[in-house]
């Protein structure tokens, strides 16, 4: 007898797993070019949310102010944000919906905190 379902799955086997995709060329062109900095991407995850108020929720990740695709580095360039803020306001929303809404400059306060970390370093 045929079953609708994938006949590989099985009740008390495993699943298959497959392997996680490696990293393609452009992040390593990236990292390669010095635009790829993990030690100021995890520091920005340890700040607290920009927006910081009762409706944050989730961890704090990095913002890019300018994303990637147009060429936006890591450094200078990420603002720390709630997963609240960040999925369901921002890119739910817009960027310039977002700063107007809370009114907040995204790109200078990415640049002040890169500074903040210059400073930190020293």
């Amino acid at each position: 007898m045929r079953t609708a379902w994938n006949s590989t799955l099985q009740p008390g086997k495993p699943l298959k797993r497959s392997r996680l995709k490696p990293r393609g060329k452009r992040w390593y062109r990236r990292k390669a070019a010095g635009l790829v900095y993990g030690a100021y991407h995890s520091w920005i995850a340890t700040l607290p949310c920009l927006i910081n108020d009762d409706a944050c929720w989730g961890k704090v990740s990095g913002h890019h102010v300018e994303t990637v695709g147009e060429g936006g580095e890591d450094f200078g360039n990420e603002t720390p944000l709630c997963t609240f803020h960040h999925i369901c306001q921002l890119h739910a929303k817009g960027q310039p919906w977002f700063e107007r809404h809370y009114k907040r400059d995204l790109a200078s306060i990415a640049e002040v905190i890169s500074h903040q970390y210059e400073g930190a370093a020293e």
